[in-house]
């Protein structure tokens, strides 16, 4: 990692997933999402968390016909 590289807080994460600060410190605490310890404070790479975003997309299927609640038999 170099040093010129923006880590992002905690806040900043949150706001920029738009989810509250509670649900990251879950995920750092499950090691569900890639994390920096430094000392007390937990930091992110923008680029770690947007291939980790990209890694969990749940992609729309093109079969129309499996919409569970669709009324349609």
């Amino acid at each position: 990692m170099q040093a010129n590289e923006n880590l992002l807080s905690v806040p900043d994460l949150a706001k920029y997933m738009g989810v509250p600060v509670s649900r990251i410190y879950n995920m750092v605490f499950y090691r569900k999402i890639p994390f920096y310890k430094i000392g007390r404070t937990v930091r992110f790479k923008m680029q770690e968390i947007q291939r980790y975003l990209a890694g969990v997309e749940i992609l729309p299927t093109s079969d129309n016909n499996n919409f569970v609640g669709s009324g349609e038999r």
